[in-house]
C-alpha cells in the first residue's frame, strides 16, 4: 500500500512539474490604464496578447463566443471566407470592421494589444492557424498571401463602445 502512494505521490508531483515548465501557447494578460487629461479622468482597459508557440494564431473579436464556420460564414449575401479569397474587391478591408470582418494573425512571439472604455469585454475568438477547418484555412492562407491589406496590419486596436 505506501508503494503505491510513492507512485501516486512521484507521478503527481513529475507532471507538476512537467505542467509548470510548459509555457502557454497563447499568454492574455489584463489590466487597466487611468490618464488625468486637464482634470477629466479617463479609465481605459487593456488587453496582451501573446503568441508564445512556434504557430501562428488568428483571432477575431466578437460580443459572444463564435465558432469558426458562423463568423467566416454566410451573412447576407456573402461569406467571409469568400471575400477572403475575392480578387475584384479593390478596398476590401482597409478599415477591417469590428465584429463583421476584423481578422488579425499574430506571428510567434510577437503580441498584440486592445484597448476599449467600457465595461462590456470582448470576446476574444483565438485559434492557432492550423486548428481552424480547411476550408476557412485555404481561405486565410490564399489571402494572406495574395492580399495582406485584407488582415489588421496594427500590432493595437481601440474598439468603439460596444
Amino acid at each position: 500500500m505506501r508503494m503505491k502512494y510513492k507512485i501516486f505521490f512521484l507521478t503527481f508531483f513529475f507532471n507538476v512539474l512537467y505542467i509548470s515548465s510548459q509555457k502557454k501557447d497563447v499568454e492574455i494578460k489584463k489590466d487597466t490604464l487611468k490618464y488625468n487629461v486637464s482634470g477629466e479622468n479617463f479609465n481605459y482597459k487593456r488587453i496582451k496578447i501573446k503568441n508564445n508557440s512556434k504557430d501562428q494564431i488568428v483571432f477575431w473579436i466578437t460580443k459572444n463566443k463564435e465558432i469558426p464556420q458562423k463568423y467566416f460564414g454566410i451573412k447576407g449575401e456573402f461569406s467571409l471566407k469568400e471575400l477572403l479569397t475575392e480578387n475584384s474587391l479593390e478596398n476590401f478591408n482597409t478599415h477591417p470592421i469590428i465584429f463583421l470582418d476584423f481578422i488579425k494573425i499574430i506571428k510567434p512571439k510577437e503580441d498584440f494589444y486592445l484597448l476599449y472604455n467600457n465595461h462590456n469585454e470582448p470576446f476574444l475568438n483565438i485559434y492557432k492557424i492550423k486548428e481552424l477547418p480547411i476550408d476557412i484555412l485555404s481561405a486565410i492562407n490564399y489571402a494572406s498571401k495574395n492580399y495582406k491589406e485584407r488582415f489588421y496590419q496594427q500590432n493595437m486596436i481601440f474598439l468603439p463602445d460596444l
